[in-house]
């Protein structure tokens, strides 16, 4: 079952501080952010930190991220607590989610924009079980702008 009050949680974090996501990198900006250092100095980021949806989850439920690579969505941004390695950041993002394999592959990727990604963790904040990429699609879209009608063709007169 989705953890609502996590996706509830990261909806507001982007909402609040747009400029700390950025879905292309689980982390970037620092190496290591533990869990009680801060995204923010007031109002201003902290060193250009930006994390991705998995970042924030990870990051929000008292994980240390530590990236080893620095190439996009790399899966070498490790996740640690309590001193261990709990697994790829975007394992531990998952499991603290609770989304399916395939919830997460579409939330987690790097080609989400940032409407999408408030619309889908709107869904599991407000209950959902899965997400539905259908209407988060829908709902992001803007309204297809139709052609005006061409006036009716009269007909020749002899």
């Amino acid at each position: 079952m989705p953890n609502a009050a996590l996706a509830a949680r990261i909806r507001s974090e982007i909402v609040e501080r747009p400029h700390h996501h950025d879905q292309q990198f689980y982390i970037d900006g620092v190496d290591v952010l533990a869990p009680g250092d801060s995204l923010t100095n007031g109002t201003r980021p902290d060193c250009g930190t930006t994390l991705c949806v998995a970042g924030f989850a990870a990051h929000l439920t008292g994980y240390t991220i530590v990236r080893l690579g620095k190439a996009p969505h790399e899966d070498t941004v490790l996740a640690y607590q309590s001193g261990k390695v709990s697994g790829f950041v975007v394992q531990v993002a998952r499991a603290e989610l609770g989304l399916s394999t395939i919830d997460a592959e579409w939330l987690f990727s790097g080609l989400r924009t940032r409407d999408e990604v408030l619309a889908a963790l709107g869904q599991l904040a407000d209950g959902a079980t899965r997400l539905d990429p259908t209407a988060i699609t829908a709902a992001v879209l803007p309204e297809p702008v139709l052609p005006h009608p061409r006036p009716a063709l009269r007909p020749a007169t002899a």
